[in-house]
């Protein structure tokens, strides 16, 4: 629970620096801090130190570019190293990700190598910063994964699946499955009103069209991701993560949120006419895309977390419209979604108490000892 608050907690430091003065922070934090990813991978709370500190890198990007200060990127990257260089080495990905978006929107006039300069000695002097710790956890990673994967063809590297398409639908409430800790698809659930003011960003007016171009391709490159093996790979150190698939995904949740809350700040800049196709649009991809999968349509309980879904786009949709009860609508649609989310994220995850899981592998183990002395 406390890394989970703390999450939350860095993600309105980050939003704070784009908006001092706005009231809506807590809203936009707490939907980082119940991500879809946090609630199924709350069993590995040693990634959690890393996603509480991409926030602060990225905050530390910010501070780079804008204001040429270099200390919190260095502090915070090498932070998310050490808590765990696995996660660690996702968010060094994902920070060149983020530092190209930022550069490329940048004005001319603003625009000096020497940013790009500092930041790649930054993000390399970070990892070498803690060279005895990083070698034998990279070796033993290797290791480890190479044994359950070498026995796989080759060829797996270059698969391309329409994951992409389950993508879309993993946006709605209660979209998670058992199988997803396996195998499954990414979890990639922030909230259905970040993902409407996503859509919004390519109809406002005050945000430049390559910044819009800009945001397009980072994605497509997710979607990409999510899609080809050699890229999702690439990812998790060019190896096929054992369980719990995608790994990276809280990166494009952050991204999201911070795209959602530029259109929030720029939200008069939207027309209403624009605002009724976002939703069009929204809604026949949560439609088309759950339609592909039969078995939702066979659980009368995913049938009704649908309909809720499309219900709340519309709401969220036309509340914006309603400026006197604006506040307090928005506080209440985002508490009801995110709570849902939750108890039925939490329910669907396969629990087994202690007691149990080692009294079924007493009983096991001493089946297999009678075989053995017979």
């Amino acid at each position: 629970f406390l890394k989970i608050g703390l999450c939350g907690f860095t993600c309105s430091i980050l939003l704070k620096y784009f908006n001092k003065k706005d009231k809506y922070i807590i809203l936009f934090s707490c939907i980082y801090a119940l991500l879809s990813y946090n609630l199924l991978y709350y069993l590995n709370y040693m990634w959690f130190g890393s996603v509480i500190m991409l926030p602060l890198v990225v905050l530390g990007i910010e501070k780079l570019i804008n204001e040429r200060k270099k200390l919190l990127y260095f502090i915070t990257l090498t932070l998310s190293i050490l808590f765990n260089f696995y996660i660690g080495y996702m968010i060094c990905i994902f920070s060149v990700i983020y530092f190209v978006y930022k550069y490329i929107t940048l004005k001319k006039i603003k625009r000096d190598k020497k940013i790009i300069k500092d930041f790649i000695i930054l993000s390399v002097l970070a990892g070498l910063v803690c060279p005895v710790f990083l070698i034998p956890v990279i070796f033993q990673l290797l290791n480890g994964k190479n044994t359950g994967f070498s026995q796989t063809n080759q060829t797996e590297y270059f698969l391309f699946s329409m994951d992409w398409f389950n993508a879309f639908y993993k946006i709605t409430i209660g979209s998670f499955r058992s199988v997803d800790i396996s195998y499954g698809s990414p979890n990639i659930y922030s909230s259905l009103f970040i993902v409407s003011l996503v859509l919004t960003v390519f109809f406002n007016t005050k945000i430049s069209l390559k910044e819009k171009i800009v945001v397009g391709c980072i994605l497509a490159f997710y979607l990409l991701s999510f899609s080809f093996n050699l890229i999702d790979y690439s990812w998790h150190m060019f190896q096929r993560p054992i369980w719990y698939p995608n790994r990276y995904s809280f990166t494009l949740s952050l991204f999201l949120i911070i795209i959602a809350y530029k259109s929030f700040n720029n939200i008069k800049n939207i027309k209403f006419n624009n605002w009724v196709l976002v939703a069009l649009i929204y809604l026949m991809i949560m439609m088309v895309t759950s339609g592909i999968y039969n078995e939702i349509f066979e659980n009368k309980g995913k049938i009704l977390l649908l309909a809720l879904s499309i219900l709340l786009v519309i709401d969220y949709i036309f509340i914006l419209f309603f400026k006197k009860y604006f506040k307090v609508l928005l506080i209440i649609f985002i508490v009801i979604e995110l709570t849902l989310n939750s108890y039925v994220t939490i329910k669907a995850i396969p629990h087994n108490t202690s007691v149990n899981y080692f009294t079924n592998e007493i009983y096991y183990f001493n089946k297999q000892i009678k075989v053995l002395e017979n």
